[in-house]
């Protein structure tokens, strides 16, 4: 029996034509590889038939200039946007069945502004110096500081710190993540010297 397959959605229509086997039309699986990514990544969209993905001298042909797909029930995609993704079977009686998908794209995640002031610190007398941390973060599912900070609730913020009276540098590293796991991440030093030397000679 002759079947014709066609997934439909924001990259164009795919049409597959060949032999699915017997019975009405039958859709076991239709999922993506990767259901959120970020703007500028693929995915695939995989098909999975009861009888299994057999096209013998059929075709599968792409409207839109995307591709072809070969006799492997999958196709790979780079959305431009979020979007649903429908497969049809359909055979020669004109009895069909169908499946969707979703498919969310979204932004990287960007690090507008991550600092440490004072970043250069006098270590002197026993004063200490309160640190301030300050970030600035768009895009981001989740946001997180090295160096015992760890995971931070708001987008913009600040977070204070006390010196670490011994002189040196001291990094701590922001991450900010997407919701598909793409990350990006900021560093920034903060750098504590004493006024005087073990000797008494003074460090200027």
């Amino acid at each position: 029996m002759s079947k014709t397959t066609a997934i439909k959605g924001l990259a164009g229509l795919f049409v597959l034509s060949g032999l699915m086997g017997c019975g009405e039309p039958t859709i076991e699986e239709f999922t993506a590889s990767k259901a959120v990514i970020t703007e500028g990544d693929s995915t695939s969209l995989i098909a999975k038939f009861k009888y299994g993905f057999l096209f013998a001298n059929g075709k599968a042909e792409i409207d839109g200039n995307v591709g072809k797909i070969e006799n492997t029930g999958l196709v790979t995609i780079t959305p431009q946007q979020s979007g649903t993704y429908t497969l049809t079977v359909r055979d020669e009686k004109s009895r069909s069945v169908t499946r969707t998908v979703n498919i969310r794209v979204v932004p990287k995640p960007v690090i507008n502004t991550f600092s440490a002031s004072p970043s250069d610190i006098m270590l002197l007398g026993g004063i200490t110096h309160p640190i301030t941390m300050s970030w600035s973060v768009s895009n981001a599912e989740s946001i997180s500081i090295d160096n015992g900070i760890g995971d931070v609730k708001y987008a913009d913020g600040s977070v204070k710190l006390q010196e670490h009276h011994a002189e040196g540098d001291y990094y701590y590293t922001l991450t900010a993540r997407n919701a598909a796991g793409f990350t990006v991440d900021a560093k920034v030093k903060i750098h504590e010297w004493n006024l005087r030397h073990d000797d008494g000679s003074i460090a200027w």
